[in-house]
């Protein structure tokens, strides 16, 4: 009898076989041998006889191309073995051989009963691998639609308005939920019907829709964009808020366009189905296992999407077959978290109610607004003064800054020794024990308990007052503008900020139920970077009730300005605050120059170049001042430096302070919506273009180039002398000067003409960087767009001045990157100039090859640099990625000592 042997990582696909094997068994015409790829079998004797037992072996694979070695190696041995099999794999290289005798029109068909699903399609396709028959003599495959809208009872509808007539509501609003079609082919609509339930007993219309990702035009499979064009009309979305609980990310699989998704224009609510039962999502304190985290949160945040949380978990039945059944608690919660979205889009503006919170850690005055590289006073002053243009209730906004800051001031704060009797009798917000203790009631029991043991009986005595929770901040108009609440209080207020365990106090819990309740706010605006809300007690990501940060923001829009360059923070928040991110710019640049010693200590060494040219005799004296200077600064230690040869020394000095003169840093202030402009807008052009962009080489190598020198050499050899006695450093204080000359210049004159050489950055500055950073005044747009409950373009995180150019413009909801794209190829290239740094510092100091080196792997670093510490890493190991079209890695390989040109090195990574 024949046999097909198929071999996957889809476990949809192996459902769908072993339902076929075992529910029509008279039809088929052969045997089935099933090999799920998610654990690679054991390569052995038994595997290789299970391959040469197959008429035919069938292989997909969820991933990129021969994405692993069991892949690799399973083509090598089919190509050389087998007589009949077909690997089908995205994106394949043209060197892969993935396909024997089976034609283009063979494999097109198995395609389409493969896609297009259901338990007879596979019927068909085991068949159809078996066939020796022409395929016009094979069946066609059942007709299930492409995409439909899914009824109460599990019924579709091929378009939206055959659902209205039937099942809908005109005159509700609307929200969406998209799922896999596959789920609906199978039966698995536990989920999708508990959120239909949901979102119609709050009177909105539940548009629940399947469709595919990506389309295939070989076997006639539309887009999620098509699809949607297909059910509601071309470029119609007839509802405010959309769930998706698909992995993966629309854009990197073809669903949609950011263009599209922006022409769509409704936030995006992420629903988890995760790989994890019910019963051990609640136990995990992580919350999701690595691979959820991937595939549910971080993939789809490249779409701009405000996370909802687990909406199912996986189960499986007496087959080994698995399904997603609701998590009822966690959908309420979701949809009420869309729900929130949807009505910023229906109520007036002059109605809407908006919380601003301010940081303020240490809890006192002197630190109110606090937020790192944020002129937050400034920031919100600008905010109000655009809230009051567009229409939003509005009592009175302050001329200035610190006139906004008095009025803070003057009423209820978090400062307890400015505390008088007079301010917390006319404190505006105040919840009584009884409205606290009954508050306190509804949470669950683990939270109450946790409270209890930590801070006592509710309502505590923190801020409590007559009986009374005394929350800070004060009402213009409709806004509520505020403090956030201590986090603790203690001897060691920054132990208590950070404790992963420590519950907040009664009054913090109180004070966000009160902004939702009592203040009844639409929205908040958390300013800048970063309060403490999404650092509180809980899962790591995927939520539950009991989690803190989701007791305090419950189903509240938070929009939240945050720092671009600080990714891993910012991504805290975004997953564990349900924060739509507004990345703003870096506050100005420059670079930091010498003063006080460190100049002094430059000058020393002008003089001592001076004296080896003209005073000879003196030169002693001189360098005995210098290498007391040195070690004064630091710059060289003692013991070392008084045994160090002059020359040695000299040079080791002009590198360090080369190094210091030029290290880059902040010079002042972010304000919201206001980009850099005169000297500040060239010193950050600067910035940007003193490393590579993408293909793009540093500013600094092209003007070296440009006055016949090598960067990279001069750079290494900083404080050695070239032929005719110049100090490198010298030299690489020229290219300096130049390069910010010729930014001066070419942003200062609009028909500038540079060499060919300087061409493509002076276009660069023109026609990208400065539109880019004069779009910063995006940042206050995104904030009124997300206060109207629109969608908020997503972004890249990161630093623009460490080549990454695509975080600009600011004002988008940023992201960090596909961890499976790390090192990016310039990271890694940067990666290997640290690399060669630690390298050559060594061998400086102690004359041969370090053996081991140790990383600190930090997130938020790699995440800000696009990987350069982890292409050093691997660098130093003498290893370097293998990227696939798309960037992402797909595996590594060893550089040939050949071509390295010097021992490999073990790193220790942490």
């Amino acid at each position: 009898m024949s046999r097909l042997m198929y071999i996957s990582n889809l476990g949809k696909q192996i459902q769908y076989i072993e339902k076929a094997v075992a529910t029509y068994p008279e039809l088929l015409q052969g045997e089935v041998d099933v090999c799920n790829m998610k654990k690679p079998p054991l390569w052995d004797g038994d595997f290789e006889s299970r391959l040469r037992a197959a008429d035919v072996v069938l292989v997909t694979n969820m991933g990129v191309g021969l994405d692993s070695p069991f892949l690799e190696r399973l083509e090598r041995w089919l190509y050389a073995h087998h007589p009949k099999y077909w690997i089908d794999v995205v994106e394949p290289k043209k060197t892969d051989i993935l396909y024997r005798n089976l034609d283009e029109e063979q494999r097109v068909r198995l395609e389409s009963y493969r896609r297009t699903s259901g338990v007879m399609n596979y019927v068909r396709l085991i068949n159809g691998a078996f066939s020796t028959k022409p395929v016009s003599e094979w069946e066609e495959p059942d007709h299930i639609p492409w995409q439909a809208i899914m009824g109460r009872a599990g019924n579709i509808y091929e378009t939206y308005d055959e659902f209205m007539e039937a099942e809908g509501h005109r005159e509700w609003p609307s929200i969406a939920v998209y799922f896999y079609r596959d789920e609906w082919v199978m039966g698995d609509i536990e989920y999708q019907q508990a959120l239909f339930e949901e979102i119609y007993k709050h009177q909105y219309n539940p548009i629940i829709f399947y469709g595919q990702y990506g389309s295939n035009p070989r076997v006639g499979i539309p887009n999620m964009k098509l699809s949607m064009n297909h059910l509601f009309g071309k470029d119609v979305f007839p509802f405010d808020v959309l769930i998706n609980t698909c992995k993966f990310s629309f854009q990197s699989l073809g669903a949609q366009t950011l263009e599209e998704l922006k022409l769509q224009g409704v936030p995006i609510v992420q629903g988890y189905t995760i790989y994890m039962d019910e019963q051990s999502w609640a136990a995990d304190p992580q919350g999701v296992t690595p691979l959820d985290v991937n595939l549910s949160i971080s993939q789809p945040e490249l779409d701009g999407v405000i996370h909802g949380g687990v909406v199912a978990c996986q189960t499986f039945d007496e087959q080994g077959h698995y399904m997603y059944l609701p998590v009822k608690e966690r959908i309420g919660a979701v949809v009420q978290r869309a729900i929130k979205w949807s009505k910023l889009r229906h109520i007036p503006v002059s109605e809407r109610r908006v919380a601003i919170i301010l940081h303020n850690y240490p809890p006192k005055n002197s630190n109110i607004g606090s937020a790192a590289g944020l002129d937050t006073p400034e920031s919100v002053l600008r905010l109000l003064r655009q809230m009051q243009e567009e229409g939003y209730s509005i009592d009175s906004v302050p001329e200035t800054s610190a006139a906004l800051m008095d009025m803070v001031t003057s009423h209820m704060t978090n400062d307890r020794s400015m505390l008088t009797d007079e301010l917390l009798g006319s404190a505006e917000g105040r919840m009584s024990s009884d409205d606290y203790k009954a508050y306190f009631a509804t949470l669950p029991e683990d939270t109450q308990a946790a409270m209890v043991k930590s801070w006592g009986e509710a309502p505590g005595d923190v801020f409590v007052y007559d009986d009374e929770v005394i929350i800070p901040g004060f009402s213009n108009g409709n806004l509520w503008i505020t403090v956030q609440p201590p986090r603790g209080f203690g001897e060691n207020v920054s132990a208590i900020y950070h404790d992963p365990c420590l519950p907040p106090p009664h009054q913090y819990l109180a004070f966000y139920h009160w902004v939702r309740t009592v203040f009844e706010a639409d929205a908040v605006i958390h300013v800048g970077t970063h309060g403490s809300l999404e650092w509180l007690p809980g899962k790591g990501a995927g939520l539950s009730a009991s989690c803190y940060p989701e007791i305090g923001i419950s189903s509240l829009p938070n929009i939240y300005p945050y720092w671009t360059t600080i990714i891993g923070e910012g991504i805290q928040a975004k997953r564990r605050s349900s924060a739509c991110l507004v990345g703003h710019l870096s506050p100005p640049m420059t670079t930091a120059g010498l003063y006080d010693e460190f100049e002094e200590l430059e000058a020393l060494l002008d003089e001592h170049s001076h004296f080896e040219q003209e005073h000879r005799e003196s030169v002693s004296d001189i360098e005995d001042v210098i290498r007391e200077k040195a070690i004064s600064c630091h710059l060289i230690e003692e013991d070392r430096g008084a045994t160090m040869a002059v020359g040695d020394m000299i040079t080791e000095v002009h590198e360090k302070l080369s190094d210091l003169k030029h290290m880059q840093m902040r010079n002042g202030l972010h304000i919201l919506g206001q980009g850099p402009e005169g000297i500040d807008l060239e010193e950050f052009i600067t910035a940007i273009i003193r490393n590579p962009q993408g293909e793009m080489a540093s500013g600094l190598a092209v003007i070296a180039e440009e006055l016949g020198y090598d960067w990279s050499y001069v750079e290494e050899h900083t404080g050695e002398t070239d032929k005719d006695g110049t100090r490198y450093s010298v030299i690489i204080d020229r290219i300096w000067d130049e390069l910010r000359s010729f930014v001066s210049y070419v942003v200062n004159t609009p028909d500038y003409s540079v060499s060919e050489r300087l061409e493509p950055l002076a276009k660069a500055i023109v026609q990208e960087y400065i539109p880019k950073l004069g779009a910063t005044k995006n940042e206050l747009v995104s904030i009124s767009r997300a206060l109207q409950g629109q969608y908020v373009e997503p972004g890249p995180g990161g630093a623009p001045s460490s080549g990454q150019v695509d975080v600009l413009s600011t004002g988008r909801n940023f992201y960090s990157l596909d961890e499976r794209a790390l090192p990016t190829k310039v990271a890694y290239q940067l990666g290997i100039e640290l690399a060669d740094q630690v390298i050559a510092d060594y061998i400086l100091n102690e004359q041969r090859y370090p053996e081991t080196v140790g990383i600190i792997l930090w997130a938020t670093s790699n995440s800000r640099s696009h990987g350069q510490c982890l292409g050093e890493f691997l660098y130093l190991l003498g290893i370097r990625p293998k990227w696939q079209s798309g960037g992402r890695v797909s595996g590594l390989e060893v550089i040939p000592l050949e071509e390295l040109q010097r021992p490999r090195i073990d790193v220790m990574g942490r």
